[in-house]
């Protein structure tokens, strides 16, 4: 969809089906192509790594692990000492148009640039994300 609302395409295959790669892969392909790989919504129980894994691999090159809710995430953490390596922030996971914005990040960054979103996630040049 456009900025108007206006429908410009559709994907002619369900959306909502498991992908038929080791999440392995797709970190490399997200690494080729440049963009950022972060864990989404791993304080959930189901759809999120751990909960298909029952952890995060250590060597998985992850940039961040996203969260919605704060206290299932604290409680995980709790089980899962090694989430505090990562850069972590809670977002709304929003699927309804009412979700967006009820969780959200600070980001602090000289320009709202993806080249300095990535700076961001690896703390770089004092640029920073965190939970508001």
């Amino acid at each position: 969809m456009n900025g108007q609302g206006e429908i410009l395409g559709e994907a002619p295959y369900l959306l909502i089906s498991a992908l038929d790669q080791r999440v392995e892969q797709i970190a490399a392909e997200v690494r080729r192509l440049g963009g950022l790989f972060i864990a989404a919504h791993v304080e959930r129980p189901s759809f999120s790594l751990i909960s298909q894994l029952g952890f995060i691999d250590p060597y998985l090159p992850l940039d961040a692990i996203e969260y919605n809710d704060r206290g299932r995430y604290e409680q995980l953490a709790t089980l899962h000492t090694y989430l505090s390596r990562y850069v972590r922030y809670a977002a709304s996971d929003a699927h309804y148009p009412g979700q967006i914005g009820t969780k959200y990040a600070l980001l602090k960054a000289d320009a709202l640039t993806f080249s300095h979103l990535a700076m961001a996630f690896r703390q770089e040049n004092g640029h920073t994300i965190q939970t508001a």
